[in-house]
């Protein structure tokens, strides 16, 4: 996905190939803005990592047994979330109908390695014949900022000081775990606190024209 977090007055984007070094990092932002009394609502973009499971098929011993990955993958899916078979006319409406498993064995995962999986000839094998599962966590969503993937720590500000001041307080800090990023890896700063940066940037560039224009007008 395209687009990263607005609303929050402090941000930090880490940007990079690698999720894993992403969320390392982002992590470490998170503790040293909570550490700092005057942010608060402090978050990741990337929300918390999700459980998941992956099927690990024995590729020579599915090609043994008569069982391609595809065939596989296609009743495992129809077996756990269902598959369109058909369709039924209503008036001028059209319903699916579904096929998928029994709701015990898709909300029972230790059941899974019984799945009966059909074969060529006809017959069925067990899943846990070709195949077992490993279990581990993903990012459910990954932003990226100009094509490359990008992890923002947000916070709003707790009190009286304005983000500049906050930001100012930070960056040694912040500054810190820039040299210890691996090539290629960089933290910026996002938020208020840029967009200002932007607003005065762009009169900067306007000022000598404009000057120029006055001494003109002048003389």
């Amino acid at each position: 996905a395209d687009g990263l977090g607005h609303g929050y007055q402090v941000q930090y984007r880490v940007s990079g190939e690698d999720p894993a070094v992403l969320r390392r990092f982002g992590d470490l932002l998170i503790k040293l803005m909570m550490a700092n009394p005057n942010l608060a609502s402090i978050n990741l973009d990337w929300g918390d990592p999700s459980k998941i499971i992956r099927l690990v098929i024995d590729q020579d011993r599915a090609m043994a047994l008569g069982v391609s990955t595809q065939s596989v993958a296609q009743f495992m899916q129809t077996a756990l979330s269902g598959g369109t078979i058909t369709y039924l006319r209503e008036k001028n409406r059209l319903i699916e109908i579904q096929l998928r498993g029994p709701p015990d064995e898709r909300q029972r995962l230790s059941l899974l390695d019984n799945t009966a999986i059909p074969r060529g000839d006809g017959t069925n094998i067990p899943l846990n014949q070709i195949a077992h599962m490993e279990y581990g966590y993903e990012d459910g969503i990954l932003w990226r900022r100009n094509r490359e993937p990008t992890m923002t720590a947000r916070a709003d500000i707790r009190g009286s000081l304005q983000p500049a001041q906050v930001v100012a307080q930070l960056e040694p800090q912040v500054e810190a775990l820039r040299q210890q990023l691996p090539p290629d890896y960089r933290i910026e700063i996002g938020g208020t606190v840029e967009e200002s940066a932007k607003g005065q940037n762009s009169v900067n560039a306007g000022m000598p024209l404009f000057l120029l224009v006055v001494l003109t007008t002048l003389m």
